[in-house]
């Protein structure tokens, strides 16, 4: 219950602190990966690119529109590869990320990253407790 108020708060100012807004919606969503990825203890080198590309669509004050441009050629960023760009492109053309869904359905979060409530108690024990990321604010 607060819990939810807090992770809404969290989002929001993560929103805000985006270069630009349009962005925002992209990098909730690799800040939420990096959330589930470390409730699950992933090391943290798997982590690293996820970061990276937090700390750029944060800072990036265009609308980003071609993902992929950013992972090669004179455009190229670094610690955008071809995969974080293809997960960026997924993101513009559906709205989610097949790994998202993908850690959301381990948490025993619903798709969309709404905690199912009925579930949450009894899904949690294999997850440490909580229905999301326990990062809250500080992916990034």
């Amino acid at each position: 219950m607060g819990t939810q108020n807090s992770k809404a708060e969290a989002k929001k100012t993560r929103a805000s602190a985006c270069a630009n807004p349009k962005n925002s919606g992209l990098m909730e969503a690799f800040s939420e990966i990096v959330g589930y990825m470390k409730d699950k203890g992933e090391p943290g080198y798997k982590l690293g690119h996820y970061y990276k590309a937090i700390n750029w669509i944060q800072n990036y004050e265009q609308e980003i529109e071609n993902p992929m441009q950013y992972s090669k050629g004179k455009s190229k960023v670094e610690g955008i590869g071809k995969g974080t760009a293809t997960k960026m492109k997924q993101f513009m053309d559906t709205g989610t990320i097949t790994k998202l869904e993908e850690l959301r359905v381990e948490a025993g979060v619903a798709p969309g990253g709404s905690s199912s409530s009925s579930s949450s108690s009894s899904s949690s024990s294999s997850s440490g407790g909580g229905d999301g990321p326990s990062n809250g604010a500080t992916a990034y």
